[in-house]
């Protein structure tokens, strides 16, 4: 080996080039690249220069090499003294018959920190595929599944083990249908909402729509299908019952368009989501790391929308057997604002009282200010629609009514049209449905509407909703984890006239109680719910509510023994403990003592 010609090749190098002794770990030469890093350290140790160590490396190569010296070992190590990452190129070359350790380290940093970008957005969109609330699946063309997610298993009833022991064709009522599928998607290369019966493991069978595209190799041969299904079985039900109601001319009176319609708009998030998934993976397979970031976060946002909306996919006539609640309806027009998938086209102006409520289904409330803004939207002049949300409480037949107007800038309604826009089908462009739907939320709220309109100018709906009558009604704090349970007692409370108000932890319980009283809103009482009893620190916690109000009420509920709780001198009268299980004639006992007793 000639020296000189040695030193000259690699002082040039770019990259990190030392040459050591493998039987001492002296280091016998650096080319410049590492001088300017370590300075000269020739005759120094090799592991304590470039590693910071005080002995040898575990990972060093020298074993690796012996065992084939002709060979190079080729590496990837992370650098002890810089935290950088090298690709390491070792080589045994002799000199003077005499192996000596040849190394060429290459700084792939930012290609490791790529890489693991890349494996974690793959990660990221692999949770999506597996948790949006949509059936996904993969198979071969000749049906074998490749991948399903857990929507589609729940949707069939199958297993991840199930589904990699069946074929596609399984999942067909009649399997001649999945021929059928193939021949169309041969020809177009991709189906939209191709609808035909498939059936689940329990032998249910169910009206579908399938979403496919399929997926080609290098000869352009299809190798596989991917895509989506939506059951579609209660929306056909909807479609039959809504049909039978228009040849019987009750359309006003039928509850299920407003059905019809939020399950429309939710088919359409679905289609989005797998839209979007199908980008992500196509990025994922380009290594296009800022539009798997972008197309993620929108796909994020989507999925919280889908959320969102599928609160309000409640069936209306469930609705009206459940109880009433309390609707905050600041909060409702709120949500609907947020929820209206077009509100960068709106300028919003909003005044609407504080803390009124009235009593009604927050669902079918939201739905009903979802259509208004909608309507204000389809209404518009210009590319943005101006819509004014103003409220205030009146008096109408003697009843107290929270009076909301929607006012629009758009393009009116014509005189003749007022009277029949309640109607189905009453709008030539948008069917009429949104307005009916209006028409029928308010009606179930036994509340009023009406119309003021200027044809190219302004449309004002006035909503009248009765306000909730809140005089003397008792204030409960609950606290407590057992969100069911608390559920149930919430329950009991509003059908008893009581209002209620709930903190999980007893700390933010005692501030709620703490600033109720300065607002001059206290509460009558504390009902304390406790899966794991920790009577010491509960004593000390309850000692903060006495400081605040010494005729501090609490229920406190446990499965525990009475005595145990009456052994401590703070319990008296004001104290009630109530032993789980009990009935709910034993909780309105307990409660209803403590009226009395605050009289």
């Amino acid at each position: 080996m000639n020296l000189e010609l040695f030193r000259e090749i690699f002082d040039n190098f770019v990259e990190p080039v030392y040459l050591v002794d493998p039987e001492n770990y002296t280091i016998l030469y650096v080319n410049k690249v590492l001088k300017e890093k370590f300075g000269e350290c020739v005759g120094q140790k090799c592991y304590y220069v470039f590693q910071n160590l005080s002995s040898p490396c575990n990972f060093c190569s020298n074993k690796y090499l012996y065992r084939n010296p002709e060979k190079p070992y080729i590496w990837l190590h992370k650098n002890l003294k810089n935290n950088r990452w090298y690709k390491c190129i070792d080589q045994f070359i002799k000199y003077n018959g005499k192996f000596l350790r040849l190394e060429i380290a290459i700084d792939v940093t930012k290609e490791i920190i790529k890489s693991n970008l890349l494996k974690e957005k793959v990660k990221e969109y692999a949770d999506l595929f597996e948790n949006v609330p949509v059936p996904l699946y993969r198979t071969t063309l000749e049906g074998k599944f490749i991948k399903v997610n857990k929507a589609m298993r729940e949707l069939f009833g199958y297993s991840r083990k199930d589904f990699q022991k069946i074929k596609a064709e399984d999942l067909y009522y009649q399997p001649q249908d999945r021929k059928k599928f193939i021949k169309r998607i041969e020809k177009f290369g991709y189906v939209e909402d191709y609808e035909v019966r498939l059936k689940t493991k329990d032998g249910r069978v169910l009206n579908c729509q399938l979403s496919t595209r399929a997926i080609k190799n290098a000869d352009n041969q299809i190798v596989a299908f991917e895509g989506m299904i939506k059951d579609i079985t209660l929306e056909k039900s909807f479609r039959k019952l809504l049909k039978d109601k228009v040849k019987k001319e009750k359309e006003d009176n039928n509850p299920l368009i407003t059905q019809l319609s939020l399950i429309h708009d939710f088919y359409n998030l679905l289609q989005v989501i797998l839209n979007n998934l199908l980008l992500i993976k196509n990025y994922c397979q380009k290594k296009e790391l800022l539009k798997i970031e972008a197309t993620i976060e929108q796909l994020k946002a989507i999925i919280l929308k889908s959320q969102k909306l599928t609160t309000a996919l409640t069936k209306i006539d469930i609705e009206k057997l459940r109880k009433k609640d309390l609707v905050d309806i600041k909060k409702v027009v709120e949500r609907a604002l947020d929820l209206f998938e077009k509100k960068e086209e709106i300028i919003f102006f909003v005044n609407l009282p504080d803390d009124i409520k009235v009593i009604g289904w927050e669902n079918q409330l939201l739905t009903l200010f979802l259509n208004l803004i909608k309507n204000a939207w389809e209404a518009k002049k210009g590319e943005k629609a101006k819509i004014e949300i103003v409220g205030e409480i009146v008096k109408k037949e003697e009843k107290d009514y929270l009076k909301i107007s929607f006012k629009d800038y758009g393009k009116g309604i014509k005189e003749e049209e007022r009277k029949k826009v309640f109607q189905l089908y009453s709008s030539k462009k948008h069917l009429g449905i949104g307005l009916l739907i209006v028409s029928e939320i308010i009606k179930n709220h036994q509340g009023m509407i009406e119309i003021e309109s200027e044809e190219n100018n302004f449309t004002i709906f006035h909503i009248y909703l009765p306000i909730a009558k809140r005089k003397d009604k008792k204030r409960i704090l609950l606290i407590g984890e057992n969100s069911n349970l608390l559920a149930i007692i919430k329950n009991i409370l509003h059908l008893h006239n009581y209002e209620f108000h709930y903190q999980r932890e007893i700390e933010k319980g005692i501030k709620s109680y703490q600033e109720a009283k300065e607002r001059n809103e206290p509460f009558l009482a504390i009902f304390y719910d406790t899966l794991y009893p920790q009577l010491p620190q509960e004593i000390k916690d309850f000692k903060k509510f006495l400081d605040s109000d010494p005729k501090t009420k609490i229920i406190y509920s446990a499965f525990i023994k009475e005595e145990d709780f009456k052994n401590f001198e703070i319990f008296n009268n004001n104290f009630i403990f109530l032993k789980k299980p009990y009935t709910t004639e034993e909780f309105l006992k307990v409660l209803n003592s403590l009226v009395k007793n605050d009289k």
